[in-house]
């Protein structure tokens, strides 16, 4: 039985599909030393900064940056 709570998927008002990321996942991709760009309509920075927060206390250093730049509708995450 289908059970929309449990779907990785959603859809817009357009009736297209967007599916859902896991900051978590995206930033644990990110390889040591490098830096990524991200356009505010991927992720939210909220969402970022808070996932970024928690990674860091968990690794116990501060392993991940954000910086955001052209008034919020871009940002950079670093991983050390």
């Amino acid at each position: 039985m289908f059970n929309p709570s449990q779907d990785t998927e959603k859809r817009n008002e357009k009736n297209t599909i967007v599916k859902k990321v896991s900051v978590s996942d995206t930033l644990r991709a990110i390889k040591h030393g490098e830096t990524v760009q991200f356009h505010c309509s991927s992720m939210y920075l909220g969402s970022v900064r808070s996932a970024i927060c928690r990674l860091n206390k968990q690794l116990g250093r501060k392993e991940y940056t954000v910086i955001s730049f052209d008034n919020g509708q871009f940002f950079e995450i670093k991983r050390i």
